[in-house]
Formats: C-alpha cells, structure tokens, sequence
C-alpha cells in the first residue's frame, strides 16, 4: 500500500505479485485484475517465464488471462474504431453532409481513447519480441509441460506468430 501511495506502478505491480500467490482465490484474482491494469509488455514477459515455475504457474496463468482479456476488449474498440475510419473514408464531403462527418470523426477519437483506457500500458499488439522470446522459452522447456500447454493457450491471444516462436509451438 505504501508503494501506490507514492504512485509508481511497477512498485504496485511488485507487491501485486505476493497477492497472485497468496492462498485465498479472491485475493489472486483482486491481484490478477489489478495487475491488468499496471502491466506493460516486459511485465507479460515476466510472467510467461513464470508458468515454468510449478507454485507460480496457476497464478501467472490467471493473471495472463485477465490480461488477455482486458487486450481482447480494447480491440474490439480498436476494430469498430478501424471499421468506422474506413466507412467514413469512402464518403464524399460536401457542405452538408460535413458537420455529420465531422462528428463521426469525434466518435471514432472517442472510440479509440475507449480502447486505450481499458488497455493502460498492455500495447496494442502482443507480439512484441519481449513477450514471442518469454513464450519461446516456455514452449522450448520440455522439463515443464504444464508451462507448455499454458504458453500455448496464451498463444490465442498473441496472434500472429513468426520466427524462433512458431518454431517452437510447432
């Protein structure tokens, strides 16, 4: 507590980790939700490295879904934000129709900052190299199959895959 009254997040995301471990569920998915909304990629890296680690691998697991989740929602704003940019691309302006477009065009901004504010510091996309290196090395682990398969699942939610990580899923 004493490190959000200073507001620096990754100190809240360091106490945010005794509270995936702890044993009551209602304080790990407090601090799984919470840490949804301080995480940044190098903090998704880190917690892919510890599905290798047999006490933490519930805890990263759920906290990477929370992530996940709250990077699937903001797309969704991101997607109708891109579907709306490209309908009103195709229009013609004229005086009349102008001060509709010009709307719209504030609804989009609006629509995007949506998806901003649900994501925080989880970039836009998640293959950043920081999070493809941790799940490569989680799916290359052979001695920690159970990381395997959690790596794995995390993969729905990366998306495009390239390089030494499609190697190692595959």
């Amino acid at each position: 507590e004493l490190r959000r009254s200073h507001g620096d997040p990754r100190g809240e995301a360091v106490s945010l980790t005794m509270g995936l471990a702890h044993a009551d569920e209602v304080v790990r998915v407090a601090a799984a939700e919470f840490l949804a909304e301080v995480v940044d990629d190098g903090g998704i890296a880190t917690l892919v490295t510890k599905l290798s680690d047999d006490h933490l691998r519930p805890a990263a697991a759920l906290a990477l879904n929370k992530i996940f989740d709250e990077w699937a929602n903001a797309n969704k704003y991101d997607d109708e934000a891109n579907k709306m940019d490209e309908d009103l691309a195709g229009l013609k302006t004229t005086p009349k129709v102008e001060a509709i477009l010009n709307k719209n065009k504030a609804r989009v901004i609006e629509v995007r900052a949506k998806a901003s504010d649900i994501r925080h510091n989880i970039p836009a996309s998640l293959d950043t190299p920081k999070i493809q290196d941790a799940l490569t090395t989680v799916l290359n682990d052979e001695k920690h199959p159970a990381a395997q398969i959690e790596a794995a699942k995390a993969l729905e939610s990366v998306g495009r895959l390239s390089g030494a990580l499609e190697d190692a899923l595959i």
